[in-house]
Parts: C-alpha cells; structure tokens; sequence
C-alpha cells in the first residue's frame, strides 16, 4: 500500500492518508442550504450501498469526531453533518437551542433521504436525534444515542464541571492560537467547585485536549450561550418526544463520576420511557464513550444495527 499507513482494525483496513474511507467510496462533501433564513449545512457521506447511518456530532466537536467508527461501517452509506456554528457549517445568529439544531436536521432528511435512516447522536447529537425520530417517525429506523446530557444534570451541582468546561470553552471558541496553548488552558480547568475537583487533564488525556482545542477553532462562541443561561431545552419536552419515538432505540451511558452527564436516575427515566429501547452502562467511562471505549462501543453499534 505504498508509503500510506494503514492502522489495523479487526479484519478491515483504515489507510491514515484517506479518513473515513476504509472499502467505501467516498462521496464528495456538499453544503445543503436548509433554506433562506437558516445556516447553509456541511454534509459529508462515505459509501454507495448499504442501510444509511447518519451521524451527529456533540457540542464543540464536529463530524469528524466519529472518524474512529469508520472501518467497521464500511458495508453502509455512512452521512456526517457539521451542526449550524459548528467545523464547516454556517453560523446561525445565537440561533443554538437544541430544537434549532433539531430543524436543520429535519429540512436536510426531508429534501435528501427517501428511505428510513439509521441516526446515531452523541451528547447534543443523540437529544436532536431524538427529537428528529420524535417529528419524523417514518423517516428514522433506528436511534443510537450515546450519552445524551439530561436537563436535571445540567441543573444540578453535578453539574458545576461541565459548565465550567463550556463557559471556557466559549472563551477558547474561534481563536486561532496555538493548539498547544489552547490545551494548556483546557487542561488546567477544574470540573467542580471543591478544593479537590479534578481538572479536565486529569480527566482527558493530552491527544483528547488536542482534538478538543482543534475543534474549537471551527465553533461558534455563541453555542455555548443556550447552555450557560439555562436556555438549551427550551422547546425540547422530553415526555412528549419519547412517547412519540416507537423505533428500537440503543441507550450509551458512562458515569458521571468519570465525566458523563446522564445520571443513573434520569436513565433509568429514560429507558423506561421508550417503547423500545436497551441501554447499556460503560463502567469506568465518561461522555466520550467512541473515543475512551472504541472496540465496545464498535461492538454494541454493529450488533444493534444488525437487529434492526
């Protein structure tokens, strides 16, 4: 394979050189103009054959977040999207609750996808992907979410780390400084108010704070103002979207011990509210499950899709 390097997982190949392209074909990146008052969308897709997946990406990150994921989905049509403010998508305004988001997902399904789709969302992505199922119901197959962010937690002195983390995240948001400076001051933030709180990098490696500080190039500082003031959920009735959600739906959580943000009780809620939904508990994890815990996450992403 000449000088590319290709990293190894289980029997397929991933050439370093080309992301994302495993045995599939790569289709050429798009930007989808949802309409004339929303953000014009960054659309990325792997694969010509195959059930579709789509992909959405946490606050701050981007969609080559899931980049991880790839080679073991080359068998499908896989779908990446930048949310409005986020990598290459448009800026929306201060338009950042979670049903902004949640729109823009929905125009896109509506003018591309003609067949039930697969979504798999992560932190904010797994509350749009819930939304979406809730509004679209024949338009989505299945839902994977993974470490969906309860409004309890973020309400709760638990809680006090997170927002610490995207108050300065804000503040890092859109500024072109060294990375390495970036993660100096990402890793130095405490995730509680105690004496004794851990810090980011005490909680995320320094490859991790890389990627983080890398994403933040590309984000819009104005996300991070919904979930600061406590205005994230506005909209967003989670009783109403899970009695509306009748597909099978696979539930990913850590602990918020190790950084995860949906506690115990609120997924216990969850799981029940859901017609028809597994969830599954990664013990010692925190909200990063695809990249702290990748081959189980690999494992019960496949073989939930393969149920389907």
């Amino acid at each position: 394979m000449a000088a590319e390097e290709c990293l190894r997982f289980s029997d397929r190949s991933f050439c370093a050189s080309t992301p994302w392209r495993g045995s599939a074909m790569i289709i050429p990146a798009t930007d989808f103009d949802c309409a004339d008052a929303n953000p014009q969308l960054h659309v990325e897709a792997i694969g010509a054959s195959g059930p579709r997946i789509l992909f959405l990406h946490g606050l701050g990150r981007c969609s080559r977040d899931f980049v991880p994921l790839m080679p073991w989905l080359a068998n499908r049509r896989v779908t990446f999207l930048d949310h409005r403010g986020h990598g290459q998508s448009a800026r929306a305004d201060g338009a950042y609750q979670i049903c902004d988001y949640t729109s823009d997902v929905v125009r896109w399904l509506a003018n591309t996808v003609q067949e039930p789709i697969d979504l798999y969302g992560h932190s904010l992505g797994a509350l749009v992907a819930l939304q979406v199922a809730a509004i679209m119901p024949q338009a989505v197959r299945s839902v994977v979410l993974e470490e969906p962010p309860s409004a309890t937690f973020l309400e709760s002195p638990e809680a006090e780390g997170c927002l610490a983390l995207f108050a300065a995240m804000q503040q890092f948001a859109s500024v072109q400084a060294p990375v390495e400076s970036i993660v100096r001051l990402l890793a130095a933030i405490k995730m509680g108010a105690s004496p004794d709180a851990s810090t980011l990098g005490m909680l995320r490696d320094g490859a991790s704070l890389r990627m983080m500080a890398h994403f933040l190039r590309r984000v819009d500082p104005d996300v991070y103002r919904p979930p600061l003031a406590g205005e994230w959920f506005k909209g967003y009735d989670l009783v109403s979207i899970a009695a509306a959600i009748n597909c099978p739906v696979l539930l990913l959580r850590g602990e918020v011990c190790c950084g995860g943000m949906l506690p115990e009780k609120d997924a216990i809620w969850l799981a029940e509210h859901l017609q028809r939904s597994t969830s599954i508990r990664y013990d010692g994890a925190g909200h990063l499950l695809h990249w702290q815990q990748m081959e189980k996450t690999v494992r019960h992403l496949l073989e939930f899709l393969e149920s389907i």
